[in-house]
């Protein structure tokens, strides 16, 4: 497997002191990954909304077919 950092967002870290990283793993974007199977939520804070659309667009997905999060 190959992981990496694609980009730091231009937040380093969140209010909590998390790293806030863009991780690709063999190729896939993880964390649209973890959003479209319903581990997680898109959620912004400006200025790090640079793949915003495409999260939300992958919520709206995993809330439809009732994925992780979303289901009954």
């Amino acid at each position: 497997s190959v992981v990496g950092v694609e980009e730091i967002p231009p937040s380093d870290t969140d209010k909590y002191g998390r790293l806030l990283r863009y991780v690709y793993a063999d190729g896939v974007f993880v964390n649209g990954e973890l959003v479209r199977l319903g581990y997680a939520e898109a959620v912004s804070y400006p200025p790090d909304t640079r793949y915003q659309w495409q999260l939300e667009q992958l919520e709206k997905e995993a809330k439809a077919a009732k994925r992780g999060i979303w289901g009954e």
